[in-house]
């Protein structure tokens, strides 16, 4: 399995917003979170996850598809009053989806 140039850089390119918009938006005491979102069960895939190709499930650690609910849980936190120290961060509710991309650019 080989990684991308920009399977690598997505990532990075992620946290570097992220860090260049808080520090923009600073001196308006606006916090910048970025919502890295994998694929949820909506009305809209709701009947796929039996019709996804052979191995779609085994890209997420979690092997399955996240609910809307678990992703509303982390905005939830992050929109919350103990989140306020909270910036230039990303964070990643994808059911480890990118977790195998580390294991795919490993030479051993």
């Amino acid at each position: 399995m080989t990684l991308s140039m920009y399977q690598a850089s997505v990532p990075v390119f992620l946290q570097g917003l992220a860090n260049l918009s808080a520090i923009l938006n600073k001196a308006a005491n606006i916090t910048v979170i970025v919502i890295q979102a994998g694929v949820m069960v909506t009305d809209m895939v709701a009947n796929s996850e039996g019709k996804l190709p052979p191995g779609h499930l085994d890209l997420f650690a979690t092997r399955r598809l996240a609910t809307v609910e678990e992703v509303a849980a982390g905005v939830v936190y992050l929109s919350g009053p103990n989140a306020g120290f909270i910036t230039g961060f990303v964070l990643d509710i994808s059911g480890g989806y990118l977790a195998w991309t580390a294991l795919a650019s490993r030479k051993d």
